[in-house]
């Protein structure tokens, strides 16, 4: 299956296609597996370290387990790293 979606978003990159294809990817190491570096547009999510494990907690009625938060904080560790085209901070005044 990889291979095949792999194979589309290497023919949709193509300026000649005249296709666009959106991938929404939330693991890093799926992203990691992404060969295609030419006419794309990457945009990533994100908000602060405090901010998401509020809104986490939230949901879950109450404080994050340690380990959830440690799991949260390599998570957004790893993603800090991916240069991107546009970069949305849903926890800015302005979003």
């Amino acid at each position: 299956a990889w291979r095949i979606f792999h194979e589309k978003m290497e023919e949709s990159s193509k300026k000649e296609s005249g296709e666009s294809l959106i991938f929404v990817c939330t693991e890093k190491e799926l992203f990691d597996r992404i060969s295609v570096k030419e006419n794309i547009f990457t945009v990533r999510f994100t908000a602060t370290t405090e901010e998401i494990k509020r809104r986490l907690g939230e949901r879950m009625r109450g404080s994050l387990p340690k380990p959830l938060e440690m799991m949260l904080e390599k998570q957004m560790n790893l993603w800090e790293e991916i240069e991107s085209s546009l970069l949305v901070d849903s926890s800015s005044e302005l979003f």
